[in-house]
């Protein structure tokens, strides 16, 4: 039978208490730490994802780059001289809220433009011309103009990517 002297209930709950011990004061903070660590292993795969697709952009032999906040300007400008090289009247121009990615921001900027369809064209090739700046379209509309064709009114929305500051 199962010899139940104090000397082996003592050693039994001493057991006990020291395995309990071990969970509260070891294996939670560790456990906590590793989940803290998960999260921010996730958060740095992301960043790396988004940094890989970047070096993979940069391979392709384009020459583009994630601007500052101070060259925005510059590159605004370059838009506005380039549409008014090609006879497009500016309806609007407004600038949207700059969203934070992961290791890199995009402003997007809305765009109310008047031309004909050559011009739209030749202005959209343009875009995709501009050095030293990365900006895309993200949404392209045509509509006509009543009296006035073949002039048209589009809408654009255009993405500039940003540095990180």
């Amino acid at each position: 039978m199962l010899n139940l002297s104090k000397k082996n209930v003592t050693a039994a709950l001493s057991a006990i208490v020291l395995l309990f011990a071990l969970f509260i004061f070891v294996y939670f903070p560790a456990l906590k730490e590793i989940r803290k660590k998960n999260v921010l292993w996730k958060g740095l795969s992301e960043q790396l994802k988004n940094v890989e697709g970047l070096r993979d952009f940069q391979k392709t032999g384009i020459n583009k780059r994630l601007i500052s906040r101070q060259e925005l300007s510059w590159v605004l400008d370059k838009i506005t001289e380039m549409a008014k090289a090609r006879f497009i009247n500016f309806k609007s121009i407004t600038q949207e809220q700059i969203m934070a990615l992961n290791g890199y921001r995009v402003l997007p900027v809305r765009i109310e433009l008047e031309g004909d369809y050559k011009q739209l064209g030749l202005f959209s090739g343009d875009l995709e011309n501009i050095q030293d700046a990365l900006v895309t379209v993200e949404n392209f509309q045509v509509n006509p103009v009543e009296k006035a064709l073949p002039r048209i009114l589009s809408f654009l929305t255009l993405n500039i990517y940003l540095a990180q500051d």
